[in-house]
């Protein structure tokens, strides 16, 4: 994540996980418009991703197609 512009950037070369900001979630109808740029990623407890997500956040990302972010494998993680 870049904290100059607030959109999820690539990984480094050879870094396996990244930290996020801290999230404050809240519960609300789910927003269905531009859903080409709209990649819900899966909430887990931990790391090893043994269960069902808890949820899933909706993340966008404007002029980014949510296929990117599937591939690479992208998930957030309980702390």
């Amino acid at each position: 994540m870049n904290l100059k512009s607030p959109q999820m950037q690539d990984v480094a070369p050879k870094s396996k996980f990244t930290q996020l900001p801290v999230i404050h979630v809240t519960a609300g109808p789910s927003q269905t418009d531009r859903t080409h740029c709209l990649y819900q990623c899966p909430v887990y407890t931990t790391r090893t991703m043994d269960d069902k997500p808890l949820f899933y956040l909706d993340i966008f990302n404007e002029n980014v197609h949510n296929s990117k972010w599937a591939l690479r494998g992208l998930c957030c993680c309980m702390r």
